[in-house]
């Protein structure tokens, strides 16, 4: 089984070009707390927690290379073939 999913968890801000902003030279320690409880509730998912992560973040969708989905579709159908 592969993965199709991936979450990255920084403090530098995304450009509007698609390119990293310099670290910050300080992260206040209840931002940090409050992400890293944030980060935590997400990857675990509690059952009996009804409290979501206070994700502070902005999420971004990640495009899928048509090269790759296009080789992908290329191998499978090589092999259902044979």
């Amino acid at each position: 089984m592969q993965w199709d999913n991936f979450s990255w968890f920084g403090f530098r801000d995304v450009k509007d070009n698609g390119e990293l902003s310099p670290m910050p030279n300080q992260v206040d320690s209840t931002d940090l707390i409050s992400i890293l409880e944030a980060v935590l509730i997400e990857a675990r998912e509690p059952p009996v927690n009804g409290r979501r992560g206070d994700f502070l973040g902005i999420p971004y969708k990640q495009v899928p290379d048509p090269e790759i989905a296009r080789e992908q579709s290329h191998s499978f159908l090589q092999n259902l073939t044979g």
